[in-house]
C-alpha cells in the first residue's frame, strides 16, 4: 500500500482554524484532518463513494488514537519482518 500524502490548507487569521489537512486515499476517498481555535476539538472527516463519515475528539482523545494508531502500525511491521508481537 502506498503513502498518504497529506496537503496542508493555509488558515487564514480570523477564520478560526489551526491547522486543516487533507489526503486522497488510495482507493479514491477523501480524508480530512483538522483543529479549531474554539473549543477542545479535532475532526476526521471521511468521504467514499456510498458512505460519509465525521468523528470529533478532544486534544487528548486525538493523541490516545495516534498512539494506538502507531502501535498498530509496529505490530503489523513486526509480524511481516517476523517477529513475535507484544500487544
Amino acid at each position: 500500500m502506498s503513502a498518504i500524502n497529506f496537503t496542508h490548507a493555509p488558515c487564514a487569521p480570523g477564520s478560526g482554524r489551526l491547522r486543516d489537512s487533507s489526503a486522497v486515499l488510495p482507493g479514491g476517498d477523501f480524508l480530512t484532518i483538522g483543529a479549531g481555535i474554539y473549543g477542545d476539538r479535532i475532526d476526521i472527516g471521511f468521504r467514499g463513494d456510498l458512505l460519509q463519515c465525521h468523528m470529533a475528539f478532544t486534544a487528548g482523545q486525538a493523541r490516545a488514537v495516534a498512539v494506538e494508531l502507531l502501535a498498530c502500525a509496529d505490530a503489523h511491521d513486526a509480524a511481516k519482518a517476523g517477529a513475535p508481537s507484544h500487544g
